[in-house]
């Protein structure tokens, strides 16, 4: 019974991972190939005037490396980390600027067209249960070597 309990669990961080992977792809690598574009989005979502390309830069690369943690399996619980924290980051600055960003388009991915509103915490929500699923029910990370590697070639090629 144990084994089958830790079978679903494995199966559901799985595509919890893969999903909230792909999501992450596609963001940060808009932010990544298109920083100029992404930055002058940020402005507008209240991050002080000329930070906003080395926001993007830095989230979009941080996004790719929650994106490649979650696709491989031995770094999952990491990406699940990872994962949660940008999702409360995200939650957490909408929330500060909501005033200011409430009916605006959130331009928080290039194809998901949002307006900042209560169902953008609703949807970012579910972005962040699929992370903690992701982080509870995938094994522990024994080496990060992999990890660094990678992180360390996306922070060279960004």
């Amino acid at each position: 019974m144990k084994e089958q309990s830790l079978r679903w669990k494995r199966l559901a961080a799985t595509i919890a991972a893969i999903l909230l992977g792909f999501i992450f792809l596609v963001s940060g690598g808009w932010k990544v190939l298109g920083p100029f574009r992404a930055g002058e989005l940020l402005e507008q979502a209240r991050v002080p005037a000329g930070l906003g390309v080395i926001g993007a830069a830095a989230l979009g690369t941080l996004e790719l490396f929650a994106a490649f943690l979650l696709f491989v399996p031995r770094f999952r619980r990491l990406g699940g980390w990872l994962s949660a924290a940008l999702m409360l980051f995200f939650i957490g600055w909408i929330a500060y600027y909501y005033r200011a960003l409430v009916g605006h388009e959130c331009n928080c991915f290039p194809i998901i067209k949002r307006t900042v509103g209560p169902a953008f915490f609703i949807s970012d929500g579910v972005f962040l249960v699929l992370a903690l699923a992701a982080l509870a029910w995938s094994p522990v990370v024994t080496r990060f070597r992999g990890a660094i590697v990678a992180f360390v070639a996306l922070v060279v090629l960004a």
